[in-house]
């Protein structure tokens, strides 16, 4: 009787067992039909997708009105900054060229306003597209289309794992930094293309000399307490400026929680990034400042600010940077920032233009002349792509 009792106890454990282990079998059995479903469920939505993309890139391309498109960057898609106005005067640019636009996200992505939204630029066969643009280092060749970039950074703002991204694209942009061309010309073996500066196609403002303040926009470093010797010799001569009710600042009102230009009552406010306002509060002002940092000087790049200045049709009051002294000559005024009295230096400048307006005005002529000539977005990017549809290996290296 006991042994039986022990059989049949042996025998209900064991169904015991077998029950739980079916069990735990038929939850993975089901939890794996659920994920091959998940995943069938995804590559399906995906495949979807990638037609519908298809179909969304074929029905734009063959219905719309233009026959050239190119693509940039967008380095820096939820930050306000200097890229971001140059961006907006590219588009502003290829529709007075009747230039289709589109800009793109590291991933690829298109992320402007345009029909073909949110697709992945690398779905896009390579003839439809005449060139990508990259205006910043940190956004390297990602796709199989015809990639520049825009060497317009100093050699020094370039870190050594840098050096890949930028020999990773088909050839370079210049803005005519001969050290910075040849540096990577020489690491990359690949050539220049064309040539095109931090600049605009429109507005184009009449000249005038209506002198109100001097303009300047920018950052206080002293509140983000990333102060240098030429921040703070810059922030030295907003001060002095201040004192005689001679400027007008403009920039960013916060970051965080910080005022970044509390405490100057000089302090106008924010200007839209819209590639278009900034020349209007230029205008008001009646001068345009125009610094540089010690790296931009060193490497004779000059920033948005001479080509804003130089569109509102007004004097400019420049540091000595080697791009502006060879390409304006004594057609701007400058000052000499390597002295303490740069201050006094602007302020001389400005009784000499009250002064002597007709002989002012025959400089802004001439400054004017350079510019339309050889300046305007419209210029630089028509050549760039006479250049891309006439590129070959042969295709000789630009005259800086």
């Amino acid at each position: 009787m006991f042994n039986i009792k022990k059989r049949f106890e042996k025998k209900t454990l064991r169904n015991i067992i077998n029950q739980r282990i079916n069990g735990i079998n038929g939850i993975n059995r089901i939890n794996r039909i659920n994920e091959i479903n998940r995943i069938n469920g995804i590559n399906r939505i995906n495949e979807i997708n990638r037609i519908n993309g298809i179909n969304r890139i074929n029905n734009y391309f063959n219905n719309t009105k233009y026959k050239t498109h190119i693509v940039i960057y967008d380095t820096y898609p939820n930050i306000n900054n200097a890229e971001k106005e140059v961006i907006i005067r590219f588009k502003h640019t290829c529709e007075k060229l009747q230039i289709g636009f589109l800009t793109i996200t590291n991933d690829n992505i298109i992320n402007n306003e345009h029909p073909l939204k949110n697709i992945n630029i690398i779905n896009i066969p390579k003839n439809y597209i005449d060139c990508i643009i990259s205006l910043h280092f940190e956004s390297p060749k990602s796709t199989q289309h015809y990639t520049l970039m825009a060497l317009w950074n100093p050699l020094n703002f370039h870190k050594d794992t840098d050096l890949n991204n930028v020999c990773s694209v088909d050839g370079y942009i210049s803005c005519y930094s001969k050290s910075v061309d040849d540096f990577f010309i020489s690491k990359c073996n690949k050539p220049v293309i064309g040539y095109i500066n931090h600049t605009l196609s429109e507005p184009i403002l009449d000249l005038s000399i209506n002198i109100n303040k001097c303009f300047y926009i920018g950052l206080n470093w002293e509140k983000l307490n990333t102060l240098t010797p030429e921040r703070t010799k810059i922030l030295n001569i907003l001060k002095k400026l201040e004192v005689y009710n001679l400027i007008s600042i403009y920039g960013p009102k916060k970051i965080g929680d910080i005022e970044l230009w509390k405490g100057y009552r000089s302090y106008i406010g924010e200007i839209p990034f819209d590639g278009t306002s900034v020349i209007y509060e230029i205008k008001k002002c009646g001068i345009c400042l125009v610094f540089s940092s010690d790296s931009h000087i060193n490497a004779g790049i000059s920033s948005n600010r001479l080509f804003e200045g130089l569109a509102a049709g007004v004097p400019l009051i420049c540091d000595k940077n080697p791009f502006i002294l060879k390409w304006f000559e004594d057609n701007v005024f400058y000052i000499d920032t390597t002295q303490s009295n740069c201050a006094e230096q602007i302020i001389n400048h400005i009784k000499y233009i009250r002064e002597n307006p007709s002989v002012v005005l025959k400089k802004m002529e001439n400054c004017r002349k350079i510019f339309t000539d050889n300046f305007l977005l419209d210029k630089q990017l028509s050549l760039l792509l006479l250049n891309i549809t006439n590129k070959s290996d042969s295709l000789p290296v630009l005259e800086s």
